[in-house]
């Protein structure tokens, strides 16, 4: 049943029924008239296990005259989300014709059946309700990530792709990647590959030349020039010759020709006549080496410079064979002689007594 209720009376809702688990969820509740935008949002408390809101005259004044509909917003925590919550809202009718005074009592508390049936003209009979089994609520189809209308702008339509692309069919004949990569083609060009820019500094001919003067293969041919079918055995291949280790070019100590020439080497036989065969030439050994005299000390012929000859020292001095019979000074000193020196030192003592004497 439909209460009417003046919009000069305070109104007193209180909130018990609403989907299971959601009464703490619930952040906002607004509050509106059926069918009209004006909306008033309510503040609400929270007591036990019910919300109590309160809606003033005041604001109740601001509504249009009609059924009076409730829609509470909640949340609940889902990190799928990008604010971590997901959103719901669900609405009540508050089985209240919101209108303003009337002089009848009745009218006053209750709907006629004229306006209520205007009122629900556009509302369906619960057995008109088809049943939702196996439909998908909001909730689920939002959970599962499909697009939205909005999802799909700049995505390719069907018609679009078919006249920018080719088909599956129309590659019929063509190299696939995997049938390309089984080939063996090369991917990257290898270093001993020459490139255009080398092979254009070259100097290779670009255009067809003159072969005058150049030997034609049949020319050859009939020379009788030896190839490898019958060259003789016996003759050195290219890989023996290398083994030998034979110079392949001259190494800095070896002399060239042009500096043999300006040495002054004999370059034809000389007469011989006046040498000494190596049979001829005596044998020095016990013979003094150069280095060897000059090690021994002996005096040369100007380190005898001021010393006395023979001659000189006979004619200006007695030999000792001259002296026999003389005395020698060892033999002298021995025989106790007084020397002049002590002579002198006793004459010198007698004169000090005479002085001291004589006073």
């Amino acid at each position: 049943m439909i209460r009417r209720i003046q919009i000069t009376n305070d109104l007193l809702d209180v909130i018990k029924s609403c989907p299971s688990g959601v009464i703490d969820d619930i952040y906002k509740i607004e509050y509106y008239i059926q069918g009209f935008d004006t909306v008033y949002e309510a503040e609400f408390t929270h007591e036990g296990d019910c919300l109590k809101v309160v809606l003033p005259s005041s604001e109740l004044e601001k509504l249009e005259s009609g059924i009076l509909m409730r829609r509470a917003y909640y949340k609940v925590s889902d990190s799928s989300y990008p604010d971590g919550y997901y959103n719901l809202t669900f609405e009540d009718n508050m089985n209240v014709w919101l209108g303003g005074e009337s002089s009848d009592p009745y009218e006053r508390q209750y709907v006629t059946d004229k306006v209520l049936n205007e009122t629900l003209e556009d509302y369906a009979l619960k057995t008109e309700v088809p049943s939702l089994d196996g439909y998908a609520t909001q909730q689920w189809v939002e959970s599962q990530g499909y697009l939205t209308s909005t999802g799909m702008s700049g995505l390719a339509t069907q018609s679009w792709v078919s006249s920018n692309f080719l088909s599956t069919t129309a590659l019929n004949g063509y190299a696939t990647e995997s049938w390309v990569n089984n080939q063996g083609y090369i991917t990257s060009i290898p270093d001993t590959f020459a490139t255009k820019d080398w092979v254009s500094t070259q100097g290779y001919l670009t255009e067809h030349q003159s072969l005058d003067g150049y030997a034609t293969q049949s020319w050859v041919e009939s020379k009788g020039y030896v190839t490898v079918e019958t060259l003789p055995e016996g003759i050195a291949t290219q890989e023996w010759v290398t083994n030998q280790g034979y110079i392949t070019s001259v190494p800095d100590t070896f002399a060239t020709k042009n500096w043999v020439s300006t040495q002054g080497y004999l370059t034809e036989h000389q007469d011989l006549s006046s040498y000494a065969l190596k049979s001829e030439i005596p044998s020095l050994t016990g013979y003094a080496t150069q280095s060897w005299v000059t090690s021994q000390g002996y005096i040369t012929s100007t380190g005898l410079s001021g010393l006395a000859t023979q001659s000189w020292v006979s004619s200006n001095f007695l030999s000792a064979k001259a002296l026999t019979g003389y005395a020698t000074q060892s033999w002298v000193t021995s025989q106790g002689y007084t020397t002049q020196t002590y002579v002198d030192d006793k004459i010198g003592q007698i004169d000090t007594l005479l002085d001291q004497m004589l006073g």
